[in-house]
């Protein structure tokens, strides 16, 4: 993914990305499926229904849409929580996004919440394992979505899960440090095997966190192990060396 300047707006964010998925996905070789794995929450939804309206614009007057058919959707993190359930990130996604578009059951690679989290742990490493190309022994997604929380989380790798950088498991049942939830999810070590990450931030509560693991995955790249930890977010580090950060102008510390 090519450099994004801050954007204006959630529809500036989603012309870039409508852009960027329609050269990606022309460049595919006749019959490959291109796989993306999502990411949870307000800003990831605001950016879907930017993305069906502007689909929607492009189709009314007649300009092909995005060939949303060779797109196989996968998830960084489930909350353990049925699908139907308000903080799924499955049923968000769903109505934001693969609704809308009429996305096919067979594209959809959900983590199922409803089930025992070290289980479907298990289940959804095996499956990645199976539909995925494998680097270094890890599944290999063309493009991972990922959020930021204010602790520096992604996914759900929290502080005191940075082992999880280093492991050789594709997935992990985790709990979240102050609620006790259960989730599942991608670990870092998955994570830095896809071609492309993309970390996707707005509002101006977010900037001093982005300034930080910038700031920490850059003196982590240049000196290696450091003594003090990194958040999670700053181990962020895929060999592709493709990363890439869109955030608004908020996030970014334009705003005061």
């Amino acid at each position: 993914m090519k450099a994004a300047p801050p954007f204006a707006s959630i529809q500036e964010m989603a012309v870039f990305c409508h852009q960027w998925l329609n050269e990606t996905l022309m460049s595919l070789p006749e019959g490959r499926n291109f796989s993306v794995a999502l990411s949870g929450g307000s800003t990831p939804a605001a950016l879907f229904d930017a993305l069906v309206a502007l689909e929607q614009e492009k189709t009314a007057v007649g300009i092909p849409g995005l060939p949303w058919h060779v797109i196989h959707f996968f998830w960084g993190d489930e909350r353990c929580v049925p699908p139907d359930h308000a903080e799924s990130n499955f049923r968000m996604t769903r109505e934001h996004l693969l609704g809308p578009l009429g996305i096919r059951d067979g594209q959809i690679h959900r983590i199922l919440g409803e089930r025992e989290p070290v289980s479907e742990a298990e289940r959804y490493a095996t499956h990645l394992n199976a539909v995925l190309p494998l680097v270094d022994g890890f599944p290999c997604f063309d493009l991972i979505v990922l959020g930021l929380g204010d602790d520096g989380h992604t996914a759900s790798l929290f502080p005191g899960h940075e082992q999880l950088f280093d492991t050789d498991q594709g997935c992990q049942a985790v709990l979240h440090p102050v609620t006790g939830q259960a989730r599942v999810t991608l670990t870092g070590s998955l994570i830095n095997r896809a071609s492309t990450v993309a970390f996707l931030v707005t509002g101006a509560s977010k900037a001093d966190m982005v300034k930080t693991i910038k700031q920490q995955a850059s003196l982590h790249e240049r000196l290696g192990t450091l003594t003090a930890p990194l958040l999670p977010a700053a181990l962020v580090a895929p060999v592709s060396g493709r990363v890439c950060w869109l955030l608004d102008e908020a996030a970014a510390g334009l705003h005061p």
